[in-house]
């Protein structure tokens, strides 16, 4: 069987919009709070920051992230990066944020984990998220795998996964979330 030496989305999911990664800044925290918090409010993530103290310890929780991931080891083998969604064209143009966790698998590829993504609500429905999956998935070569998690609300998500050929994990892990997962040796297989 052939190797590919890097994974493309399908002709049809290229994203109508080029998206960057820039890293996180003590001055980017209130994007992420009101995104976040907005977030809760409309049930694509947890509700439990909107409980009594909920706002002070959803902002704690940013700040520890923020802060600790300039703290982590350099020769950690998994590390976490928050990062803000830029456009391509403009950087100055922030479109919102993801959370993610990178590392080394068993068989020497990387390890791509999407653990939280969050577009502003003026910048929704433009094929943001399509765009975050495309340059994610780009990075993707030899034994490589990404996985995405995402509650069930997340429908818009749901449906550009299913659509970029990840494969639903029907087991449940933190918090309920669902899994989806590419790896680069499945997209193989299912291409010959």
């Amino acid at each position: 069987m052939a190797r590919l030496s890097s994974f493309a989305p399908l002709q049809e999911d290229t994203p109508r919009i080029a998206v960057e990664f820039r890293s996180v800044t003590l001055l980017d925290v209130p994007l992420i709070f009101e995104l976040l918090h907005e977030g809760a409010v409309h049930g694509s993530f947890s509700n439990y920051y909107l409980r009594y103290t909920g706002s002070v310890q959803l902002l704690g929780m940013i700040l520890h992230g923020v802060v600790g991931q300039y703290l982590q080891k350099r020769s950690s083998t998994r590390r976490y990066a928050w990062r803000i969604v830029t456009r391509a064209d403009d950087h100055r143009q922030e479109l919102g944020f993801l959370k993610q966790w990178e590392g080394v698998n068993a068989e020497g590829g990387l390890e791509l984990e999407l653990e939280l993504l969050a577009v502003k609500p003026e910048c929704r429905n433009r094929g943001i998220g399509t765009a975050v999956i495309a340059a994610l998935t780009k990075r993707l070569q030899g034994e490589s795998r990404l996985t995405v998690y995402s509650t069930k609300y997340a429908r818009a998500m749901q449906h550009v996964l299913k659509r970029s050929q990840f494969r639903r994990n029907t087991r449940t892990g933190n918090l309920g979330l669902e899994h989806y997962t590419l790896s680069t040796s499945e997209s193989l297989e299912r291409t010959s």
